[in-house]
C-alpha cells in the first residue's frame, strides 16, 4: 500500500510566482466566426445590389468586430457595484 502523501503540483514553488493562465481573448471563438461569417455573407450578398450599401455594411461589421474584442476584455461582473446608477440611467432613458 503506497501511503505517501497527495501533493499538488505546485508544492515546493514560491506562490506568488504561480500566475493564473488568462486567455487573450475571453471570446467564444466559434460564436466569433459564426458572426463573422454572416457579415462576411452578408456583405457578398450586397455585392451584387450596390456597392454603396456593401461598403457601409463593411463598415459596420469592422466596427462591430473591433466593439465584440473590447467588450470582452471587460469585466461585466464589477458592474454590481454600479447597479443603482445604471438602473437608473435606464429608467430615464425609456421615459425619455
Amino acid at each position: 500500500m503506497n501511503t505517501t502523501p497527495i501533493q499538488t503540483p505546485q508544492q515546493g514553488r514560491d506562490p506568488s510566482s504561480v500566475l493564473p493562465s488568462r486567455p487573450v481573448l475571453r471570446v467564444d471563438v466559434l460564436l466569433a466566426f459564426g458572426a463573422i461569417g454572416l457579415g462576411v455573407v452578408s456583405l457578398v450578398t450586397l455585392a451584387d445590389l450596390s456597392h454603396a450599401q456593401m461598403v457601409r455594411q463593411a463598415a459596420f461589421l469592422t466596427v462591430g468586430v473591433v466593439l465584440m474584442l473590447g467588450l470582452s476584455r471587460i469585466d461585466y461582473s464589477r458592474l454590481r457595484e454600479l447597479k443603482w446608477g445604471l438602473y437608473v440611467i435606464l429608467i430615464g432613458a425609456i421615459l425619455l
